[in-house]
């Protein structure tokens, strides 16, 4: 039960409540916290997230608006009885599937080779888009939801940000966790249909990444080299 994992966990947690899927009528979702939160409580979480089975993200509301009911983390708009398991998905095969559906007749680029780096830079990275996001993006909550990374928790907790495109983001997990493989790339937020995620190098084949980049999300109007080749990736799903 996620009470359980919430009320053994060693950090103290900020007034919060559980969430239950399907618009409050499915499985245990995730917790959410009522009010925004800070750096140093983030940081003290990604600590513990190895330990405790809990990963937190950073929730951003539809449209920055930070009434209630906080869409899609405090509505219930996820769907976790939805979600398979990201080990049943293939990503390089995933992504070649979703680009042959955009139907414009070119062949699939193939996936980009993996980067040399350290997972120390990808901690950091991760650590600096957090406190970029929460210096700018505010008001961010915090979301925490079973999994061993930020991408896992997304997949247990039935997020639909890529609904257009599917409700079950065990395939996006799945991508993700390569993409990590690769680059140290981590999720560190995610709002209705929006995902930030941080990296630990550039791609040193950024227009290959950019065609994954075009499967993972064709909805995203900027998906050239200077995405594929920042340390930055933010998707959006229309």
């Amino acid at each position: 039960m996620l009470a359980d994992l919430l009320a053994a966990h060693p950090v103290p947690l900020p007034p919060g409540r559980i969430i239950h899927g399907d618009e409050g009528d499915g499985s245990e979702s995730h917790w959410l916290s009522d009010g925004p939160i800070g750096i140093s409580l983030w940081r003290d979480l990604v600590a513990t997230r190895a330990a405790t089975g809990l990963a937190p993200v950073l929730a951003a509301p539809l449209d920055d608006d930070p009434r209630e009911p906080f869409r899609p983390w405090g509505s219930g708009e996820c769907f976790p009885d939805d979600t398979s398991s990201p080990a049943a998905h293939d990503p390089a095969a995933t992504l070649a599937r979703w680009w042959e559906r955009r139907g414009d007749g070119r062949a699939w680029p193939g996936t980009a080779a993996g980067e040399s780096f350290a997972v120390e830079a990808a901690d950091r990275s991760e650590d600096e888009l957090a406190e970029e996001l929460l210096a700018v993006r505010q008001p961010l909550r915090l979301v925490l939801a079973r999994g061993r990374s930020a991408a896992e928790a997304l997949a247990s907790a039935g997020w639909s940000g890529p609904a257009n495109y599917g409700a079950d983001f065990a395939p996006y997990t799945a991508i993700l966790a390569d993409w990590e493989r690769r680059y140290g790339a981590r999720v560190v937020a995610a709002g209705f249909a929006e995902l930030w995620v941080s990296l630990a190098v550039p791609p040193a084949d950024p227009v290959r990444v950019a065609g994954e980049h075009l499967a993972f999300c064709p909805d995203h109007t900027v998906q050239g080299p200077g995405l594929a080749a920042s340390t930055r990736w933010h998707f959006w799903w229309d």
